[in-house]
């Protein structure tokens, strides 16, 4: 599912935050919250009886919350947030927004939990904007 990734995409701005979200939200509705995300999917199957599938797994996430991590830091770096923002805080937050909504729109076939828990995460970056 290329949209949730977050390694292809830049992130260090509020408009591609936004774009970012709701072509994550749009995708799961799209494909009718059904499948959830496969690397999450993956990782459950694993984690308790493959260490080395779940290895590959933990890089997976590690990549994508690298992704969000290193947006959040273009930002603060750019003055964009303040100095108290805590970039891989901020980033796990959004990865934890992002698997649990995707396991949420699944099992409830409904987009809400995944639109709640990105906007709630992307909102928790935001509490760190300066005026710049």
């Amino acid at each position: 599912m290329t949209h949730q990734g977050a390694d292809h995409a830049d992130l260090s701005t509020w408009e591609a935050w936004s774009r970012w979200r709701d072509r994550t939200v749009d995708g799961a509705h799209a494909g009718g919250c059904v499948g959830g995300c496969p690397l999450g999917s993956l990782g459950t199957e694993v984690a308790e009886r493959d260490s080395a599938a779940r290895s590959l797994v933990s890089a997976g996430f590690s990549r994508w919350e690298e992704g969000f991590r290193r947006g959040i830091a273009t930002m603060q770096q750019r003055g964009v947030l303040d100095t108290d923002a805590e970039p891989a805080t901020l980033a796990t937050a959004v990865m934890v927004a992002l698997q649990g909504g995707l396991l949420l729109a699944q099992v409830h076939r409904d987009v809400r939990p995944l639109a709640v828990g990105l906007d709630t995460a992307i909102a928790a970056i935001r509490q760190h904007a300066t005026a710049a």
